[in-house]
């Protein structure tokens, strides 16, 4: 494409008042380029990318504090303020109402494991209302590795479309305990883990000393590319070691979410049980959430 510029300056009090000045003709190109319909370019997280960088024990939470938004919170990670546990982390297809996971990576898995993750930072899908964030993870299922130390050791192995993928870690002096597992083959996924670790804390009024144990099992099954179902149960037990009293609390969860093109339709349910959970209201004992969205 050519361009002629005309630069015009008005002199005053002079009889010819007006002067064109001809720049010289530059050629001008330029490619356009429209990511809107497959990259989300400030949320995609590659990890491919980072591998180079010195974060310690792999983490993948420390890959995310490389994001604008994203900083270190007391478990796991802040997104623009907001708490730890306003963050929603869907592993392979399935949520984890616990994003801690680990006290060491601080994330359901290591950066070595995970193909890509999205991060939705605030501005969030209504389907997704009450957190100031959602990580989706994808991890490579075609990887094989392995690596150990101290405190921990994790590895994966795949043929043939099955993989299996493990992490565990272990601190004597503190009591603290996690181990997880990953298997799946084909359109399906399943994920198991459990972790125990102390809670010691002194206020003015009192001291806790807590043993909090919890695990939980789940699983995400993709018949077609558009179609996602997820069920998953979690556990938790707080022993009070003062008193020796303890109390147990159960949540399920079951979410199918459906999405094709400018379509998409979700329903999600949720139910809550034991000790622990006669503390809330009805409402966060159970219920479900469904609807549709069609943007253009």
């Amino acid at each position: 494409m050519f361009m002629h510029i005309h630069l015009i300056i008005l002199t005053e009090g002079l009889e010819d008042s007006t002067r064109i000045y001809y720049l010289p003709e530059e050629r001008v190109s330029a490619t356009q380029e429209n990511f809107k319909g497959e990259w989300d370019l400030p949320s995609i997280v590659q990890p491919g990318y980072y591998y180079s960088l010195p974060i310690p024990f792999g983490s993948f939470t420390r890959t995310l504090f490389l994001i604008g938004g994203v900083g270190p919170a007391d478990y796991g990670f802040s997104v623009r303020g907001g708490a730890f546990w306003e963050n929603r982390v869907i592993l392979n297809g399935t949520p984890l109402p616990d994003p801690i996971f680990h006290i060491i990576i601080m994330a359901p898995v290591e950066q070595e494991v995970v193909r890509y993750a999205i991060l939705h930072r605030s501005a969030l899908p209504i389907r997704y209302q009450g957190t100031s964030s959602v990580l989706e993870i994808e991890t490579d299922r075609l990887k094989r590795f392995f690596k150990a130390g101290f405190p921990s050791a994790s590895g994966q192995i795949a043929h043939n479309g099955f993989y299996v993928y493990s992490y565990g870690e272990w601190i004597p002096g503190d009591e603290y305990a996690s181990a997880s597992i990953m298997a799946g083959y084909g359109m399906a996924d399943a994920i198991a883990y459990a972790r125990r670790f102390p809670a010691f804390k002194v206020t003015p009024r009192d001291t806790f000393d807590l043993l909090l144990n919890q695990a939980q099992a789940g699983f995400s099954i993709k018949p077609i590319k558009s179609l996602n179902a997820s069920f998953s149960i979690h556990y938790i037990n707080i022993l009070d070691r003062r008193t020796e009293e303890s109390a147990d609390g159960y949540l399920g969860m079951g979410n199918l979410n459906w999405g094709w093109k400018l379509v998409g339709c979700q329903v999600e349910f949720i139910n809550r049980w034991g000790l622990i959970s006669e503390a809330g209201s009805a409402f966060s004992k159970m219920g479900y959430i469904a609807g549709c969205v069609w943007t253009s």
